[in-house]
């Protein structure tokens, strides 16, 4: 625990030395910097349940108070949401789960991190969001429904300036390898690495063009 609060402190120290050398020379550069957020939801109304959430998301939360005065804005990349019932943290796989890292779906968990955003007064990106889905079964769905959260946001006030979703083609996931497929286009590792669009990147396009999130189809 110790070690962690040392690697936390000396990122922020490195941030703000980095902030304040970039604004010294080019006064008019947005600076921000991406963390990995994960956002907590009471199950039901239960008041100690809502409790520990909300502390939860505050200290999920609590590195942007002590640097508020140096970023611009703020990229997020949001996967995550855990659920609390009777004070135990658990992990909802009623709408989905990614087939890496064993991650539910919980598309309303994005607007709900963004509202807990709101009270820092900062622009924000969603710089990655996404799903593995070998078989592009949740892609689409797990785009529109992430994209409504977002307009949800929207509507709501809160800043929000840009959505990136993870991936455009299969990568190379850490120590997971080339097994994960989080892109929206296929890399074909059995033929010369051709690029197949998914259907969802089909849709994924029409969103972008259209700038309307389409009805389910």
């Amino acid at each position: 625990m110790v070690r962690t609060a040392n690697v936390y402190l000396n990122l922020c120290k490195a941030h703000k030395l980095g902030f304040a050398v970039i604004k010294t020379h080019q006064p008019q550069a947005h600076v921000g910097f991406t963390l990995n957020l994960t956002v907590s939801l009471p199950e039901t109304e239960n008041f100690w349940d809502k409790i520990v959430s909300g502390i939860f998301n505050w200290f999920n939360c609590s590195l942007l108070i002590y640097l508020l005065k140096d970023f611009d804005y703020l990229g997020i990349n949001y996967y995550l949401t855990f659920k609390v019932k009777s004070l135990k943290f658990y992990r909802d796989y009623s709408e989905g789960v990614s087939e890496a890292y064993n991650i539910p779906v919980v598309p309303r968990g994005l607007y709900y991190l963004l509202k807990n955003l709101k009270v820092y007064n900062k622009p924000v990106y969603i710089t990655e969001n996404g799903i593995a889905d070998s078989r592009d079964k949740l892609r689409k769905d797990y785009i529109r429904e992430h994209l409504l959260s977002v307009n949800k946001a929207i509507s709501e006030g809160i800043d929000v300036r840009g959505y990136l979703h993870w991936s455009l083609i299969d990568n190379f996931e850490w120590h997971k390898g080339f097994g994960p497929k989080f892109g929206l286009v296929e890399i074909s590792r059995e033929n010369n690495l051709k690029r197949i669009p998914r259907k969802s990147a089909l849709f994924y396009a029409k969103v972008c063009k259209s700038n309307k999130i389409h009805v389910r189809s």
